[in-house]
């Protein structure tokens, strides 16, 4: 009986070690699309953090938004690892609802210390918005 209440005391003692793991710090790229005018149709924006290595745009983030105005903010969350190399760019796209030719469209360097304001995107329509095909 001793020795039980001894394993079981020394076993409460010790406690279980476990290790934390590590998750790495995110860094936000975040700001505001815009379009001079209003939207005609339902449009799909595309946001896309790109990593030019050895000269090739690698896209390392994305999403899109379905949207039926403009501004929209949008935030993407990078890695360490995303970040890693290259210059990082930042391109948007502009496509209405079921078409799947590009209406406008911007692109801009980030630099890697980031705007903590956020960035203002002013996209540039295309010389047949809105009707590229």
């Amino acid at each position: 009986m001793r020795i039980w209440l001894a394993l079981v005391l020394l076993t409460a003692l010790s406690g279980c070690v476990t290790t934390p793991v590590f998750k790495p710090a995110l860094t936000q790229v975040k700001g505001e699309v815009r379009l001079a005018g209003k939207l005609p149709f339902p449009a799909r924006v595309e946001v896309t953090v790109l990593s030019v290595i050895d000269g090739r745009p690698l896209a390392v983030a994305a999403t899109e938004y379905d949207v039926t105005m403009l501004p929209l903010v949008f935030e993407l969350r990078l890695t360490p690892l995303q970040m890693a190399e290259g210059d990082l760019y930042l391109r948007t796209r502009l496509r209405f609802i079921g078409s799947s030719a590009v209406q406008a469209s911007h692109q801009q360097k980030v630099f890697k210390a980031f705007n903590p304001d956020g960035y203002v995107i002013n996209l540039q329509p295309r010389t047949c918005y809105p009707l590229c095909q």
